[in-house]
This record gives C-alpha cells, structure tokens and sequence, in this order.
C-alpha cells in the first residue's frame, strides 16, 4: 500500500486524494489553512462552476494542447459521473455552463470532504510545508519524501504537489507551491495574474465608475491586437472588470492600449449615420441628453468630453466632424491600459510549473519518480466557463490514482 501525501486540500487536492484512496492509497491531505477548498467556495460566484459542455483548446491561453490531453485523461463525462456518487448533481446551464444543481459551491466541498473522509483520507489542517526532502537509496524502485512541517515531519512513498497558485490569497493562496516546486529544481514559467480586472488611467473611468455596457474589448501591443473578447463590461474608478475583461487580462503583463467597441454590432458607417439620421430627427435636444437611449448616460457623458462636445450644445449644431470623431469614440475608444489589480483580484494565475516537465497522462514528474504537480500550480491557464476546474478535477484524479498504483 503506497503512503500518498498531498500539500494542498483545495479542488485539485481534493480530487487526487479521492482518487488515490478509492485505488487502495493510505492518503494524506497537509493543508496550511484551517478549512479545505476555501476557493472552490467562490468560484462561479459562490455556484461551483464545475466544467463546460465544450472542451476545445481555443479555451485554454496557456498550453492549450497540454491541458486538452489530460482532460481526455479524465473528461467532463467522468468528472460528472465522479460528482454523482458523491451525491452532487451537475446541471448543464442554456449556456452550457454545468453547476451543481444546488447551485452552491459549499454543497461541492462538503460532498469533496465527506467523501475523502469517508475513504479513511487523513486531513491534517493548520499545517504548513516548510521543506521537502527526497529520499536517497541505491534501489531505484525505492522512493520516498519526508515532508517538514510545523507539526512535525512526514513520510510518504509518493508526493503531489496541489498547492495552488498566489491568486485570491484571501481565500488562503499564497504561492508556497512554487518554493516548493522550486525546491526540486522543477523549471518554472513567469506567474501573472490571470482572470483579473484591469486598470487604466483614462479619466472617463470614474466618470462613469458603475456602469455595466455590452461591448467588445481588444488589447493592442505593437500594432498589433493580441487578445479580444466580447460581452458586458463593468466601469470602475480604477478601469475595467467583466467576463470579457477577465478574458483578456492574462496578456496584461505590461501597460498597453485597449480597444473598447461599444456597438460591435454596427459598423463604423452604420453608427455615422444613426447619428446623423438621430441630429436630423432630434436636433433641438441638448448634446448632453443625446445618447441617454443608445448606452449609460454617464459613459455618454464621458463621451462627449472626450469627443470635446460641449453637454449644452444643440446636437443640431454637431457638424460632420464632430459627429465622425464621436463615432470613433463610441466604436474604437482607444484608452491606456497601466496594469492588472494584481494577485488580490486574481481569481487563477497564468505560469507555474513548465509542462514539459510532467507527463501528461499523470502528472508525474519526469525527472523525479513520485513527484506529482496539478491544477493551478501548473503552467496552465482557461478562460472563465469551468475550464480552470476541469483541468483540476483532471488533473488531480489522474495523479492521485497513478500515485496510489504506481
């Protein structure tokens, strides 16, 4: 019987436990906070988002076809089954969003725990990894590591690493796996925020701070766009936030411009001439009062002042000009993007353990017998929908059951 130990009891942890123990694994979970899969609480905005009717590598910025190739491993028809037996019931969304069909996030981790516990899986909380060593031996079939705690050390046949990432450190984040990992000496990636609100010095921003518009979004770096997405956006005092913004945020690593397309649906000609069949039939109205029926009229106000239309004008004064540089405003506002508000706002980060160090089909390290790597600790990245979780149900299941047959 393998001695499976697990730093980390969040989803990927969680899973691999489950999984290293239905494979007949003495298992143990070392968690540094006092409750496990404190961050599964607020994914999908406290429902558990737990993975997507549609799994394509266009779905993954960060190493795509690695990530696809392990949820092969274990897909979204096996995640479903495994959360039915633990009495969790998924329910696919129009949208095709699956969430338990509680629709809370704590009934995801309470079924993750009972059934670990169940499963006779050891879960020792408040306890924090200082150091691991690995074991020497002249047999090469005899592998182990000694886990240093602040509780005292630990033996273990194999190891997997679930730490996470240092994103959300509220949520109990603080980026440990990577000295852990680095204590092997793994190769790493740049760590960025990831799925995070953005951050821009364009004065129009608190303007307009609260309000939500439909638009699109493009990031532009040397000419050139590098990322887009589309949906509603939320204005704030610091920038931008919104599914799309989250999207795209990952490719923030440094300030560029992004391109906000408030009527992706019209083209630049069609807007000019809405707005000039609008100052035809509405000519005797205020500039200020112009645009209340077509978007937020604090974004409109902040519009106009960025397009220099005076709030008092008559829009049947707004000559062809002016009515031409508003329409660029309204279709490609063009507005500095400074940053990201960091690890705090993160809800994933994108870097981590290079890829080319795990085997794909469990996670194993290929350098180091016995040593796993899963979920947001590697150097893989989805954008939001469920695709960061499915890599962590797929991958953890994957490292845990090789793990506990190895």
């Amino acid at each position: 019987m393998n001695r499976v130990g697990i730093i980390g009891g969040g989803a990927a942890g969680l899973t691999a436990a489950i999984a290293a123990a239905r494979n007949g694994a003495q298992v143990t979970i070392v968690e540094h906070t006092a409750r496990l899969g404190k961050k599964l609480l607020a994914t999908g905005n406290g429902r558990c988002n737990l993975t997507n009717a549609v799994l394509e590598e266009k779905h993954y910025p960060g190493n795509a076809s690695f990530a696809i190739r392990v949820i092969e491993g274990f897909d979204r028809g096996a995640v479903c089954e495994l959360f039915e037996q633990i009495g969790v019931l998924p329910y696919c969304n129009p949208e095709g969003y699956y969430y338990p069909r509680s629709l809370q996030a704590a009934s995801v981790v309470k079924a993750l725990i009972s059934e670990a516990e169940h499963l006779g899986v050891n879960i020792l909380s408040n306890t924090t990894t200082t150091e691991i060593r690995k074991k020497h031996s002249d047999n090469c079939s005899d592998i182990g590591f000694t886990v240093h705690t602040n509780n005292g050390k630990l033996d273990f046949d194999r190891l997997i690493l679930a730490c996470g990432s240092k994103a959300a450190p509220s949520t109990g984040s603080d980026g440990s796996g990577y000295l852990l990992a680095g204590q092997f000496g793994l190769k790493m990636t740049t760590v960025v925020p990831a799925l995070v609100p953005l951050t821009s010095s364009w004065k129009g921003f608190k303007e307009a701070s609260g309000v939500r518009v439909r638009g699109r979004i493009s990031l532009w770096k040397d000419g050139k766009v590098i990322a887009t997405d589309r949906g509603e956006f939320q204005l704030a005092d610091y920038g931008l936030s919104g599914i799309p913004v989250f999207q795209v945020s990952r490719y923030a690593t440094e300030p560029l411009e992004a391109e906000l397309d408030f009527f992706p649906e019209y083209t630049f000609n069609e807007m000019l001439q809405l707005l000039h069949r609008q100052t035809l039939e509405r000519g005797h109205i205020r500039s200020a009062d112009f645009l209340g029926g077509m978007i937020p009229e604090k974004l409109g106000l902040a519009l106009l002042k960025q397009t220099k239309i005076a709030y008092d004008e008559p829009v049947g004064n707004l000559d062809n000009r002016k009515l031409r540089a508003l329409t660029q405003n309204m279709k490609s506002l063009r507005v500095p993007i400074t940053g990201t508000l960091g690890f705090d706002r993160a809800q994933i980060c994108a870097g981590g353990v290079d890829v080319s160090e795990l085997k794909v089909e469990n996670m194993e390290c290929r350098r180091i017998p016995g040593l796993y790597v899963v979920g947001e600790l590697v150097d893989v990245d989805g954008i939001c929908g469920g695709y960061n979780l499915q890599f962590a149900w797929s991958s953890g299941y994957l490292a845990g059951k090789s793990a506990a047959l190895r």
